[in-house]
């Protein structure tokens, strides 16, 4: 099975180094990019632009889509059509990469299978994305994840080392996922000969937006940032339990203190 990414941003390179040895096809949108050391077959495409769509026709291996294009830059008005081009390649499954802001701000605990609560603006384009990819083939699949985190992208840190105050409510919940756990998830779901419609990626453990950024000024020697609260929400706390159950992953950091340690230091 050959791999096609389509938004090669943090998490398509995570999900590459996990297809080093196979086929990969990636979606390069801005020219600016340097993939010179990549030794895998790039393509010039706009998913918002019809007239660069050719450029798929080409593909003709069964393929695995991925597709993790920021909700800001995906015109919704061609997405369908978008979908329809794609769906004359010979995919076996495709991957919407989604996110957990679909379930709203409430506080309350959270699984895949969980209904939605769209209570802002970005929640509802991001569920209208998911419906419109949902809709469009009985072979789709979606994973909301959590905070994406890793080596380099360590949330919070420029504040914290900044001597910034951070904005929020310093209870509200903060659910996390670390960049290779999230790959790994998108690979298992890959690989899977059943796979549910919906799937949740986080590493199990919320915790308060204070005791994270505390543990963070910690890690970092610097003192506890103060908070701005101009927010009285709590949000959700997702629990990961059924995705484990249903697809066999795991997350290899689910502790939050360790991951942050191996960060910092790599």
């Amino acid at each position: 099975m050959n791999h096609l990414i389509i938004g090669y941003g943090f998490l398509g390179k995570a999900l590459l180094q996990r297809y080093s040895n196979r086929q990969c096809y990636l979606i390069k949108r801005s020219n600016n990019l340097d993939f010179s050391n990549l030794r895998h077959c790039l393509i010039n495409l706009d998913v918002n632009d019809l007239t660069s769509w050719s450029g798929l026709d080409c593909l003709r291996d069964d393929l695995t889509v991925y597709f993790m294009v920021p909700p800001s830059q995906i015109d919704l008005d061609l997405f369908p059509q978008f979908i329809e081009k794609l769906d004359q390649l010979n995919i076996k499954r495709r991957i919407l990469v989604s996110s957990t802001v679909v379930y709203g701000k409430t506080e309350r605990e959270v699984d895949a299978d969980s209904e939605v609560c769209l209570d802002s603006e970005r929640a509802k384009r991001q569920y209208e994305i998911e419906t419109i990819w949902r809709n469009q083939s009985s072979h789709a699949a979606i994973v909301r994840l959590a905070g994406l985190y890793g080596n380099h992208r360590v949330i919070g840190r420029r504040q914290i080392e900044q001597g910034q105050a951070i904005g929020g409510n310093p209870k509200a919940w903060l659910n996390l996922i670390h960049i290779d756990d999230a790959a790994a998830l998108l690979e298992c779901m890959a690989t899977l000969e059943m796979v549910s419609e919906i799937e949740l990626g986080s590493d199990g453990a919320p915790l308060r937006r204070q005791d994270y950024y505390s543990l963070l000024a910690r890690l970092l020697n610097f003192k506890s940032p103060k908070f701005e609260n101009n927010s009285d929400e709590l949000g959700r706390c997702c629990n990961n339990e059924l995705t484990i159950a249903r697809t066999g992953w795991y997350p290899k950091y689910s502790d939050i203190e360790v991951a942050l340690e191996h960060c910092l230091n790599n």
